[in-house]
């Protein structure tokens, strides 16, 4: 019998600052749609979104992306692969 020996966040104490930093980002501006990438085997992630002058603010998390997809899940948004096939980050919206 094998054990899973992976640490879920709130296993990990850092897991739970990004966690916390995640939220406040997206309380900021629940409404919006967000995106989220990051390197493949990586534990960071970087989730954006559109501001009012067009440009795209940002925070980059201690998350991998498995870790991010389940938080942004839990915070009520939906997350998809856009219809594009070059692009590889994953767009969230509040449903």
């Amino acid at each position: 019998m094998s054990m899973n020996t992976q640490q879920t966040p709130m296993d990990d104490p850092e897991a739970v600052k990004n966690v916390q930093r995640l939220e406040r980002f997206l309380d900021e501006s629940p409404r919006s749609n967000y995106t989220f990438d990051s390197e493949r085997d990586s534990d960071e992630s970087t989730v954006c979104r559109r501001v009012s002058d067009g440009g795209l603010s940002c925070v980059k998390l201690r998350l991998n992306s498995k870790q991010m997809f389940e938080q942004m899940q839990k915070f009520g948004y939906f997350c998809a692969l856009p219809l594009d096939p070059s692009r590889t980050e994953l767009e969230c919206k509040k449903f």
